[in-house]
């Protein structure tokens, strides 16, 4: 079944002791739904456990995938689209494909994308990935997801190794092996993906396929905080106030929380309005 949505947790009566420090992260858990959701961008929920002064935000502490389908703005403007699948280049047919999968023309947007994925754009391959996990006028097919995520990873492409990670992490598909998850992640992370990063402070974090090592967590979220991934600020932000991994830090939990928060993370705001409020009562 689907993991049900939470946002947090109630605050505890204020007590002396206000922070926990001995919070855990929980162990990823299966995505919604019935499908995949490496390619879909939406995970399961996890947090960060034990740490009952704060708001635990229990997506932000799950294994991570990038939207698919490219934004209408990303997409450059395709040739006539008279042109056949057997007439398009590789980069023509890739574009034509996905101005038909934006449009939500499956049928059509599957043959483009499978010429360009027959002459080799990790993209496309990446893309039918997606409509296979999701169904998109086609029945799911999850050996079919696997053979295309495999194929884009082959040619490089960056999310489709963060994705083909998550699958491996989840056991979605594939076996689980959170080494080859691990191992993805790194090539994924080695090309400055933040979701790939996100994804290794994770694993760290909860010593799931390998020994638990907050201290290589911590670099990781740093890393995905410094390439703007909003959620390894804001679990970041957690470690510094409860110590994990590093001494226990307000002022940095605190800047990483107001980065956070500005971005939009709900649950650092709430973490952030929870420290201020201790904070001025230490004055």
């Amino acid at each position: 079944t689907a993991p049900t949505e939470q946002t947090g947790v109630p605050l505890p009566p204020t007590t002396k002791n206000a922070f926990q420090t001995d919070a855990e992260m929980e162990a990823p858990k299966s995505g919604r739904g019935k499908m995949m959701a490496a390619v879909l961008g939406v995970v399961g929920a996890v947090g960060i456990g034990g740490a009952a002064a704060w708001y635990l935000n229990q997506d932000s502490g799950a294994p991570k995938a990038i939207p698919t389908v490219k934004s209408s703005e990303e997409v450059v403007s395709a040739e006539p689209t008279m042109m056949t699948p057997k007439q398009a280049g590789r980069d023509q047919a890739f574009k034509i494909g996905m101005k038909y999968l934006l449009e939500r023309k499956f049928d059509k947007a599957r043959l483009y994308l499978g010429k360009a994925d027959e002459l080799g754009h990790p993209e496309a391959s990446y893309n039918l990935a997606s409509m296979y996990a999701k169904g998109d006028g086609i029945d799911q097919d999850f050996d079919k997801v696997i053979s295309y995520l495999n194929k884009s990873v082959a040619g490089g492409y960056y999310p489709a190794m963060t994705n083909l990670g998550l699958l491996y992490a989840q056991g979605q598909g594939v076996p689980q092996d959170y080494l080859k998850a691990r191992d993805l992640w790194l090539r994924a992370a080695a090309g400055e993906h933040p979701d790939a990063m996100h994804n290794l402070a994770v694993i760290y974090a909860t010593g799931k396929g390998v020994d638990k090592d907050m201290k290589k967590a911590v670099k990781w979220y740093r890393k995905g905080a410094n390439a703007g991934f909003v959620d390894s600020m804001a679990n970041l932000g957690l470690l510094y106030a409860n110590g994990m991994g590093v001494e226990k830090d307000y002022d940095e939990a605190k800047r990483l929380w107001e980065m956070a928060a500005a971005k939009g993370h709900k649950v650092a705001a709430q973490n952030l309005e929870r420290l201020n409020q201790l904070m001025a009562q230490k004055k």
